[in-house]
């Protein structure tokens, strides 16, 4: 192989910012269903919550890797 190139991209992102608000939504939208699940309390909910406010608080979403390459030619 040939060129090969990778590239990666981690996001990351802070209590308080634009991620946190759409992880606060979209969490809020699954509540019950994810409660219902029986697999966190109540309790752990809302810490995990209050941390989407908390600027002090950093986190990471996904890390991603993309990888690319050229077979040589014959």
């Amino acid at each position: 192989m040939t060129e090969i190139d990778v590239h990666g991209e981690t996001i990351m992102f802070q209590g308080g910012s634009a991620y946190a608000r759409y992880w606060t939504l979209t969490f809020e939208e699954l509540r019950e269903q994810i409660l219902a699940s029986g697999l966190i309390t109540r309790a752990l909910w809302k810490e995990t919550m209050a941390l989407f406010d908390n600027p002090s608080f950093w986190t990471w979403q996904n890390s991603f890797v993309a990888t690319s390459a050229r077979k040589p030619a014959t």
